[in-house]
């Protein structure tokens, strides 16, 4: 997520992030290393701006950080790890366009069940967890 100061909402910072899927992949970002919690993996987004509802600052930090041009899906899930910081989660479509590394030492398309493997933003690990049990209640639906 961007460096930018967000907007704050009853004393809170407000972001979104998207869980964007290609061929089976998910894409994560290594935020740089003299970025607060530099050297941490997430998923790509950043700090909602004032007037912004999260669908609209997801299309304009993915375009800032990666350059790609976005379909904002559903909201995933609401993350707030602490007090101070809300996280809205969506889905996220891209084309076929290759995202750019601006915001990120590394960009990487990892599998669903890599993500653990990866050191994630803590934020992001109910996330994780909520990616696994929609995957596990997609596979009993067809039983």
């Amino acid at each position: 997520m961007s460096a930018r100061k967000g907007h704050r909402k009853g004393g809170r910072i407000r972001a979104s992030a998207a869980v964007i899927e290609r061929n089976g992949l998910i894409l994560v970002g290594l935020r740089m290393k003299d970025d607060t919690y530099g050297g941490y993996w997430e998923f790509p987004g950043g700090k909602i701006d004032p007037g912004e509802d999260t669908r609209t600052c997801l299309a304009r930090e993915l375009e800032e950080e990666l350059e790609v041009t976005a379909e904002i899906g559903e909201v995933i899930c609401v993350v707030e790890p602490n007090p101070g910081f809300h996280l809205t989660v969506h889905r996220a479509r891209i084309g076929d366009e290759e995202p750019k590394l601006n915001e990120h030492d590394e960009l990487r398309w990892v599998r669903l069940d890599q993500l653990d493997e990866l050191n994630m933003l803590p934020a992001d690990k109910p996330v994780i967890r909520m990616l696994k049990e929609q995957a596990i209640d997609r596979t009993t639906d067809g039983d």
